[in-house]
């Protein structure tokens, strides 16, 4: 990804709730999934990254839970709705 252009961040959490595993342990976050994409707003290009985390239970080390991220309009792509917009229009 271009680095002079701004670089905007979302992150994606568990809610407290689902931060608990099956044996009632805490979860806690063992690595982040970063994905990047290029958006187009008019007149402004940015890279906007999503990073939705996994968590694991340290006690039973059984499973693993992510975070919800969103789906991509374009599989393995990385346009987002916005550039892809922009593209048709251009």
């Amino acid at each position: 990804m271009p680095t002079h252009l701004p670089h905007e961040a979302i992150e994606y959490n568990l809610s407290p709730a689902e931060q608990i595993y099956d044996c009632v342990h805490p979860l806690y976050r063992i690595r982040e999934n970063r994905v990047k994409k290029l958006d187009v707003i008019p007149g402004q290009v940015k890279v906007i990254e999503h990073i939705p985390y996994n968590y694991a239970c340290r006690d039973c080390e059984a499973g693993v839970k992510a975070a919800a991220s969103p789906k991509q309009l374009v599989s393995k792509s990385i346009a987002t709705a916005g550039l892809l917009l922009q593209v048709i229009i251009s």
